[in-house]
């Protein structure tokens, strides 16, 4: 369990693209990476790169929201308050249709723009802030913008701000990933994935549990040491012993403290996080 796992954020670069970096750093540590969110080659900002085990735990990172700041020229001069007015029509819930060269299937899917902020304007340039859920394209939403003013526009910056608690100021350029890597201190920016997770309920196991779960079978209600409050059925949780992350599952059932010592399934194991035993 010592391997290196966890996440680090890097401050991605124009013109490198997400699989390049990705593929970098799994070479540099000889070990297998992932990245969650791509950027476009042309898009700079935060780029999520799972480590080791932390590549498990990919699809649930992709789930937080993020923020974007965007900057986009137009072929003719519109003012600052038709912009404002257009950028308005698109928030809350929207359609879009995944451009063709993108990592999910092509089919209209339900979007939403929590806020889409216009903060400035020199000459046809305009630039905006966007929050929104996980998944919304911006090449997107500047395409439909662009039908929306029947003008013709050009994406000319786009930077991730914002990956759910994560902000710029927590990220590394890669130059600094490597020389900490060359260093063997990787581990100090290292993010882990009891912290990645922590608005997961948890569930202490007993350590009679820890091996069937690594094989991947489920919790059962008499392996359960501890439980984090009362959670609901069908919720999603994080299976812990001494506080490190075993396995991701789906409660079957209300669970609380009174049902330590009872019979049943507890949890269904999606996700071991650890290696067999």
């Amino acid at each position: 369990m010592n391997e290196i796992k966890g996440i680090i954020l890097i401050d991605k670069p124009k013109g490198k693209t997400s699989p390049e970096i990705t593929t970098e750093i799994s070479e540099k540590l000889d070990t297998k990476t992932g990245h969650c969110g791509a950027l476009d080659p042309y898009a700079t900002g935060i780029l999520p790169i799972t480590i080791g085990k932390a590549v498990k735990i990919q699809e649930y990172l992709q789930r937080k929201d993020k923020e974007y700041l965007v900057e986009i020229e137009t072929e003719g001069e519109i003012s600052t308050e038709k912009m404002k007015r257009a950028l308005n029509k698109f928030q809350g819930k929207i359609i879009q249709m995944p451009p063709e060269k993108s990592a999910v299937k092509r089919r209209k899917r339900e979007r939403e723009i929590y806020s889409i902020k216009h903060i400035g304007r020199k000459g046809k340039i305009h630039t905006f802030e966007v929050k929104c859920q996980h998944g919304t394209y911006i090449r997107t939403l500047v395409k439909d913008l662009s039908e929306k003013l029947n003008i013709e526009i050009k994406l000319r910056n786009l930077r991730r701000t914002k990956t759910g608690k994560w902000k710029e100021e927590d990220t590394y350029t890669i130059e600094e990933i490597n020389r900490l890597i060359d260093k063997k201190e990787l581990k100090k920016v290292l993010i882990t994935i009891e912290e990645t997770l922590e608005e997961f309920p948890k569930i202490e196991i007993k350590k009679t549990a820890l091996k069937p779960i690594s094989h991947g079978e489920d919790l059962k209600i008499p392996g359960i040491k501890q439980i984090q409050g009362k959670i609901e059925k069908g919720e999603e949780v994080i299976l812990t012993q001494e506080k490190e992350a075993i396995a991701i599952g789906e409660t079957q059932k209300e669970l609380s403290k009174k049902d330590k010592g009872t019979k049943g399934k507890a949890v269904k194991v999606k996700k071991v996080l650890i290696d067999s035993l």
